[in-house]
């Protein structure tokens, strides 16, 4: 018992010393015990020849000295392993890992792997406030896209139920006028009927400005309804072929992810209509495991995040859509390849929201 106890004093002590005084003392131990085992290797072979007598001792010496070296730094070298161990976990992604430190192990060691572990938890801290700040900005960044929208509604319904109104009453009574005013005064026709054109212009400019506001079939119909309608009123004009498919039994989301995947395919399509140079535009809705929004098409598509005309001019990124699908808990996926088209996928879980009512 008392052995085991000096013994386990022994290592403490030894384990407490600096790396390179452990490695001068067994090299030291070595260079002892070769000089002694080498002398009662002489003696005990002095009667053989002194070329048999060297190699002996060339061979005893040199194995004992690797051997005693092995075991020495195997022994001293072992935190220094366990260090590098846990270090290649972390950079694997065990960020929550720390560097074990044992009672009695070097000091120079035992600095580094207080140091490695003081590292590691700064950086958690830091992640931990990353993931804070950014969590507190998407919850902004949701508020406002929602403040945005309702303002937006706001301002659709009232251009649509007044503006729009005021201006379809002023269009009959430029009508009336007309009807009452004598053939023979073509010039006064002439500027009635410039009149009626201007308010007939500015009336659809107005209907155009309200579906890019807030479609009202959006809030009326829902999601299909809104994105076929949009499709079919921003491509056709441009000659360009859509094939959308949605099902017909695709349920009701909430306010918050319809409008989000309508905003994200209204940019998508505006795009394509501005920059894809297509002429085939796919649109596809379904419901397997939540919602996934499909939009393909064949154009010229582009490089990187974000849209350019020819002057290198930004006119989408793609920052504001990966914001709205953020905000209802959607993930998006770009592919790009330039002269072979653009999708962009969005897929909301179905846990992701309640349904629309």
């Amino acid at each position: 018992m008392g052995w085991d106890v000096r013994r386990s004093r022994l290592g403490s002590l030894l384990g407490r010393l600096p790396l390179l005084t452990r490695l001068l003392l067994a090299n030291a131990f070595v260079v002892v015990a070769g000089a002694v085992l080498g002398t009662l290797t002489t003696r005990a072979l002095t009667e053989r020849s002194t070329l048999t007598l060297m190699a002996l001792f060339v061979g005893l010496g040199v194995g004992l000295s690797l051997l005693l070296n092995y075991v020495v730094l195997r022994v001293t070298l072992r935190p220094l392993t366990d260090l590098s161990s846990a270090v290649d976990r972390v950079r694997n992604g065990q960020t929550l890992l720390r560097a074990p430190l044992a009672t009695g192990q070097d000091p120079d060691i035992a600095r580094l792997v207080r140091s490695l572990n003081t590292m590691l938890d700064r950086l958690a801290a830091h992640t931990a406030t990353i993931d804070a700040n950014r969590e507190q900005l998407r919850a902004l960044s949701s508020k406002v896209i929602t403040a945005q929208e309702e303002e937006r509604k706001r301002i659709a319904r009232e251009l649509h139920d007044d503006t729009s109104q005021s201006l379809a009453t002023l269009l009959i009574a430029l009508e009336r006028m007309d009807s009452a005013i004598p053939m023979e005064l073509t010039d006064l026709k002439t500027r009635l009927a410039s009149a009626r054109d201007l308010t007939t212009e500015t009336i659809d400019g107005l209907r155009a400005l309200v579906v890019d506001l807030r479609p009202l079939l959006l809030d009326d119909l829902g999601l299909v309804p809104a994105i076929r309608w949009y499709a079919g009123h921003r491509l056709s004009p441009e000659g360009i072929d859509l094939e959308f498919e949605a099902p017909d039994d695709l349920p009701r989301l909430s306010a918050e992810a319809e409008t989000a995947l309508f905003r994200i395919a209204q940019e998508a399509i505006h795009n394509i209509v501005k920059h894809a140079d297509a002429s085939t535009v796919r649109v596809r809705l379904s419901g397997e495991e939540g919602v996934t929004l499909q939009v393909v098409d064949d154009g010229q598509g582009f490089q990187g995040e974000s849209v350019r005309d020819q002057d290198g001019a930004v006119h989408l990124g793609l920052f504001g859509v990966r914001e709205r699908a953020a905000a209802i808990g959607g993930r998006l996926e770009v592919s790009s390849v330039p002269g072979k088209g653009t999708e962009i996928r969005v897929h909301l879980p179905a846990e992701s929201g309640p349904a629309h009512v």
